[in-house]
């Protein structure tokens, strides 16, 4: 992808949706190994927070399916972004696993727009609700550990996995994720002079809201442990898995506007999104890789059966 110095920044074509992203055989490996980890006996109900384009849901039917279950369990997708779900629900329906008229029938799949801390779903109503490389984002824990305790049947599981929290990075990769903000900052740089030169309006920065980049708080293992059995919700399992990132990966998961408005706060978020998928291939090469090794948090808790 290239572009020219007289276009507008906003003229440049990138996907700042998660979809990319959740389409790269590295995140859909990563969250398969999850779903094999996970107790599927006698589970009907199944939550998906936070289901974005449906892979988890994708991949969990597929297990299943793989294992001559008979009856798919039922699945209920929560997501923010319609944008997510619509692109789920067209997967899904290919597939012949979206449903809509029929909701109530088995395997049929439910997406519904919400927020994982205030669930439109029936008390004890879950066998099992899963996450895929979402927690990280959720600013109210609190609330949304108590919404799962809330769905979940006595016995039921909550799983989860992210690839942000404290011991993400294998030790000596962190410069690399530095040199990746560098990178995109210098392309902000050459773009707001390119901009300029073309008699079209630089690249302000809002003030008061530019927030240093990887400054966020990123849980340990022990304070999810900590904060999901004040709920009743106690670890059975939990592993460390390394997944080899590429270029394509940083490219993608760097044109998320989600990540992008935290890793370059304060930029207009189609900008910082720009440069950061830019700012991939020289990063990689000035550090002489072709992917990045990453440690990626896998999580099963348990409900408390009183």
């Amino acid at each position: 992808m290239s572009y020219s110095p007289s276009l507008a920044f906003d003229e440049i074509d990138i996907d700042t949706s998660y979809e990319p992203f959740s389409r790269e055989p590295e995140y859909i490996e990563a969250n398969r190994l999850l779903i094999e980890e996970l107790p599927l006996q006698s589970v009907q109900g199944v939550l998906d927070l936070a289901c974005g384009t449906g892979t988890m849901t994708e991949l969990l039917l597929k297990r299943c399916l793989a294992e001559n279950r008979g009856e798919l369990p039922q699945v209920v997708g929560v997501d923010l972004s319609r944008e997510s779900l619509l692109w789920g629900q067209a997967d899904l329906a290919e597939m012949g696993f979206f449903q809509p008229l029929t909701p109530h029938q088995s395997g049929s799949v439910i997406l519904v727009e919400g927020t994982a801390d205030c669930l439109p779903i029936a008390t004890h109503s879950i066998d099992l609700a899963m996450m895929g490389n979402a927690i990280h984002m959720v600013a109210n824990r609190e609330a949304l550990f108590s919404e799962i305790a809330r769905v979940l049947r006595p016995g039921g599981y909550f799983a989860f996995n992210t690839s942000f929290y404290a011991g993400t990075y294998v030790p000596g990769t962190e410069p690399i994720y530095l040199r990746w903000v560098q990178e995109a900052i210098a392309y902000l740089q050459r773009r707001n002079a390119e901009l300029k030169a073309a008699g079209l309006p630089g690249i302000a920065r809002q003030r008061g809201q530019a927030a240093p980049a990887f400054s966020t708080h990123w849980l340990s293992t022990l304070e999810y442990t900590q904060e999901m059995a004040a709920h009743n919700l106690n670890v059975q399992w939990q592993n460390e898995r390394t997944v080899m990132l590429t270029q394509r990966s940083f490219e993608t998961i760097g044109s998320y506007a989600g990540l992008g408005k935290v890793l370059l706060s304060g930029y207009p978020v189609k900008l910082a999104c720009e440069a950061l998928f830019y700012a991939a291939a020289p990063t990689l090469a000035a550090e002489g890789l072709r992917e990045v090794p990453r440690y990626w948090l896998e999580m099963v808790a348990q409900k408390s059966l009183d």
